[in-house]
């Protein structure tokens, strides 16, 4: 007997959760009320570690023109590049969660779960 289970949340530990039971032989279905990747993938976890990986790039630059290599020109931040990289991150991880969920055979339902 095929083992049925219903995940509630597309956040990053549901999608986790739906991948190991369809994994592991279970039908399931994955209920979100919001797109696939949760708060983490759209608004959060993602956006900042792009804007920590800007801040980081930007600070070991300036490091290293202390210690002595020089560019030729001022390194400063591009915010609409920034900005265009998140909403890039954030489509690919959230695409690449969805197809991965798919090929599982996990359905993916958007609404909201309600117990009765």
């Amino acid at each position: 007997m095929q083992k049925q289970i219903i995940v509630i949340g597309g956040g990053p530990a549901g999608i986790e959760a739906a991948k190991a039971a369809a994994t592991a032989g279970a039908r399931v279905i994955l209920v979100s009320n919001a797109p696939i990747g949760g708060r983490a993938g759209w608004h959060s976890s993602l956006p900042s570690k792009v804007w920590l990986t800007a801040s980081d790039s930007l600070a070991l630059f300036l490091e290293a023109e202390r210690l002595g290599v020089a560019a030729d020109t001022a390194v400063q931040p591009d915010l609409p590049q920034i900005l265009a990289r998140i909403a890039h991150v954030k489509q690919t991880w959230n695409g690449q969660q969805a197809s991965e969920l798919e090929a599982l055979g996990v359905e993916v339902m958007v609404g909201t779960a309600v117990f009765t």
